[in-house]
């Protein structure tokens, strides 16, 4: 009756309908959409997964081995970090290191004692304390000039010393001589705050006027602290005849107040290249097999465990397998275009398939891809459990009954070219089922085209008894091979 009343409406006259009638016949459309609704049903069924959601958290002791339902590669962001961490730790630190320093400070000396040489020339200092102090005093409206003059700032202390040696050249010789034994030093301030604990080396840059100079590597000893006076000797030459302690001491405070920082860091460079070297680690990757195990039985559960697992859901989840399922099926209805082609163009018989020889080759298809994931599965999850240490788990899949589709399609359909036609897509669908394994394809084809051979023209039972022997002999025989 519904087909009474479509053909009633008279749709087919429109112009509407001639159009749909004529791009129908044009590009078969709806064999077209019926490929692809089998392929859609063939693949949802290759790639559905038997759900068994891992119900364990952090510091959970699991109670049976928890196995990789897939292959799976993904980066251990814990350990990856770990190896970032200690390439930024082992990246010495960046110093500028400016040789001229000591060298303008020779200068400042120079001249700061010789313009207040020049200044004290008129002064004679008084034998009598009261005058001399006066003096003295008035004297010290120089200092803001000699400290400017110095590039140093100097304490009340040592400039009344300096006043009452007048500036001795014998005091700036012996200054002179102190600077050249620290000149070749690399002094900073605050080194300890500077370089990180367990540091030996420090990266070296000479800063010229020309820009950036000579690199080098030294050991972090080398750098010297300025608030670290021990690390500075001064000359403990007399300096005058009644050269007592404290002229040792104030000449001392003088010379340690010289000291500049000629090394100081660079911290933008040292970031620079910390980040680089972090930038070069290359990630730590963690490849699973499928069906091995990720947490053995009795174990607890750390967060690298967390990590795979949320992983496998990630790439379980419903978006991603859907993907998987349509361009799988676009794939085959391809196959499926090109093996057609092949049949009604170039076999010598030009052999056509019928309409029920078609359902019937999709029946037994579905049938085979069920029976096998769900033989896959069970072997999986029970067999390999039980046997998995005497018997290898890749072992168990050619166990699989797949040369059953090529037998009964063989037993049904009479062409030899349908039939071998048929066994090389079967086995290209059974080969997605388990990733494309090239040596369990081969043994579906070559055992496929066996129990193909040996049904036909079968007449009795026991010919299908020995047709199914001489199948299982020739696939041991292509497994052992």
């Amino acid at each position: 009756r519904f087909l009474d009343w479509v053909n009633e409406l008279g749709f087919e006259k429109t112009p509407l309908g001639r159009l749909a009638q004529n791009v129908d016949d044009s590009f078969q459309v709806r064999k077209l959409s019926l490929a692809f609704l089998f392929s859609l049903l063939l693949s949802g069924l290759i790639f559905y997964d038997f759900d068994f959601t891992y119900s364990v958290g952090l510091g959970d002791t699991v109670t049976r081995d928890i196995k990789a339902p897939m292959n799976l590669e993904l980066v251990d962001e814990v350990a990856t970090e770990e190896k970032k961490k200690a390439a930024e730790q082992s990246v010495p630190a960046v110093f500028d290191y400016d040789h001229s320093a000591f060298e303008e400070l020779y200068g400042h000396v120079y001249t700061s004692f010789r313009r207040m040489r020049e200044d004290m020339r008129g002064t004679a200092l008084s034998k009598d304390d009261f005058v001399r102090f006066d003096q003295v005093k008035k004297l010290f409206d120089l200092k803001p000039e000699f400290e400017k003059a110095l590039g140093h700032p100097v304490s009340d202390q040592v400039f009344e010393w300096l006043v009452e040696n007048r500036f001795s050249p014998r005091i700036e010789g012996l200054i002179m001589q102190t600077l050249d034994r620290w000149a070749d030093r690399k002094v900073a301030e605050g080194v300890d705050k500077l370089i990180a604990e367990g540091k030996r080396e420090v990266v070296i840059r000479e800063v010229t006027r020309a820009g950036r100079g000579r690199e080098a590597v030294i050991p972090a000893r080398d750098l010297l602290d300025r608030q670290r006076m021990e690390d500075f000797p001064v000359i403990r030459t007399p300096i005058s005849k009644g050269h007592t302690s404290t002229d040792q001491r104030l000449f001392e405070e003088f010379a340690h107040g010289l000291i500049s920082p000629n090394v100081t860091l660079n911290k933008q460079e040292s970031e620079t290249r910390k980040g680089k070297a972090r930038e070069e680690v290359l990630p730590v990757i963690i490849s699973l097999k499928k069906n091995q195990v990720i947490i053995p039985n009795g174990s607890v559960v750390k967060p690298i465990h967390v990590s795979i697992l949320n992983e496998i859901e990630n790439q379980r989840s419903g978006r991603n397998r859907n993907l998987v399922v349509l361009v799988a099926s676009v794939m085959f209805v391809v196959m499926l275009l090109v093996f057609s082609s092949y049949l009604r163009r170039f076999t010598l018989n030009r052999v056509r398939v019928e309409g029920n020889e078609i359902i019937v080759m999709g029946a037994v298809l579905l049938i085979v891809v069920a029976i096998t994931k769900f033989f896959i599965f069970l072997t999986n999850t029970a067999f390999s459990t039980t046997f998995g240490t005497m018997i290898p788990e890749a072992a168990f899949t050619f166990a699989a009954p797949v040369t059953a589709g090529a037998m009964l399609v063989g037993l049904l359909i009479t062409s030899g070219e349908i039939v071998w036609i048929f066994t090389l897509f079967l086995a290209i669908v059974l080969g997605l089922m388990v990733d494309m394994k090239f040596s369990f394809m081969l043994v579906t084809v070559i055992g496929s085209l066996a129990a193909a051979r040996g049904v036909f023209a079968c007449k009795a039972r026991n010919d299908l008894y020995f047709a199914g022997l001489r199948t299982g002999l020739v696939n041991a025989l292509m497994v052992l091979l």
